[in-house]
């Protein structure tokens, strides 16, 4: 254990952890998910040291590591307006998908203007935020810790995919991007595959029921396209693996809000104790959570696969068209109030709509 908590240490030094550190590496055989994306997304411009991911006291960065498939969600999408039932099911399937899937970070992809255009071609009425607005809507006041909106266009993205997989490749890292859709996009009559360049994707009913599974029902209703769903198969001793290094993580985070409490672990020689115990809850909390996913495989191609990520206790529904109603009916004065728990940076989002923003143009409407 103490070799563990040695290796952690490195990962989640401040040195090392740096947007500006002229290396990728941070300790061997991992690396900063962050530098490649600066230096890919950024290139020469002076935007390069932007920080992708929050570097609080208590979060460490993704990290990429050798020797596993790293993977990277990319959440595609309207969001016309973002709302918390889109962050609800992004942090639903980030968390909950099964440690054995190797997650370590997020993209958020608002969809171009012309997309969305199209979408609404036949709904003359219908209010339309363009991509910036879109994009910020995403955004928080500081930069998440695991999750990153994507700025640019459909072809930029199929770009920047391809190099982030080739650029972490030379350095020894493999990196596989995983779609993630909500039940109205993945449904009995089929899925999105192929549609972007993921061979897996994942779904979950966290923010809106889906017509394959409900209250009642011991399995999932076949997808067409798609095999009978079966339970998620997993690696034991990866889960084991897993869990340990966790727990070394928890360790260390807490060597930098209270130094003392593990030296004085130290001294009583109770922290290997004490790391092995935490490793074991995680690692059963890690078997728990895999064993309530489902998984199904295409009937053609075997490389593609759903992944189900069931929600225990769904959130409040809400949805894109709901806040676009409330915005039509709602008052000035009364639409902060209406929005309130529905839309996300409900601030921003009434500043686009009354037109009082410096950093965007007025929302758009269909010609």
């Amino acid at each position: 254990m103490p070799e563990l908590l040695h290796s952690a240490a490195e990962v989640t030094s401040p040195s090392n952890l740096s947007a500006s550190s002229s290396a990728h590496s941070v300790a061997p055989n991992t690396a900063c998910l962050e530098k490649y994306i600066q230096d890919i997304h950024y290139q020469d411009s002076y935007e390069i040291n932007t920080r992708i991911f929050d570097h609080g006291l208590c979060h460490t960065t993704p990290i990429l590591k050798s020797g596993r498939c790293n993977r990277i969600l990319i959440y595609p999408g309207s969001f016309n307006p973002p709302h918390h039932g889109h962050l609800e099911l992004l942090r639903h399937a980030f968390q909950n998908c099964g440690k054995d899937m190797c997650i370590v970070a997020a993209i958020v992809f608002p969809l171009d203007d012309d997309g969305l255009k199209s979408k609404f071609k036949n709904k003359k009425d219908t209010k339309i935020f363009t991509k910036k607005e879109r994009v910020n809507l995403w955004k928080d006041k500081v930069a998440s810790d695991w999750y990153w909106v994507y700025d640019r266009s459909v072809r930029e993205f199929s770009t920047f995919r391809r190099q982030i997989v080739e650029q972490t490749a030379k350095d020894g890292f493999k990196v596989e991007f995983v779609g993630l859709f909500g039940p109205d996009y993945v449904s009995i009559k089929g899925a999105p595959i192929g549609k972007w360049p993921c061979e897996k994707i994942m779904v979950s009913d966290i923010s809106r029921p889906a017509d394959f599974f409900g209250p009642g029902m011991a399995t999932p209703k076949r997808i067409e396209g798609f095999k009978d769903w079966k339970k998620v198969d997993f690696d034991i001793g990866r889960l084991s693996a897993k869990a340990r290094d966790d727990a070394a993580m928890v360790f260390v985070r807490l060597s930098f809000i209270s130094s003392g409490m593990l030296e004085s672990m130290r001294e009583e020689g109770t922290l290997s104790e004490k790391m092995d115990e935490l490793a074991e809850e995680l690692l059963q909390e890690y078997v728990d959570e895999c064993t309530g996913i489902w998984i199904c495989v295409s009937e053609t191609d075997p490389r593609y696969t759903i992944r189900f990520i069931p929600a225990k206790v769904s959130v409040k529904p809400v949805s894109s068209t709901l806040i676009r109603e409330i915005i039509d009916e709602s008052p000035g004065s009364e639409l902060v109030k209406a929005l309130e728990g529905l839309a996300l940076n409900n601030d921003y989002l009434v500043g686009y709509i009354e037109g009082a923003t410096k950093d965007g143009p007025k929302n758009m409407e269909i010609s």
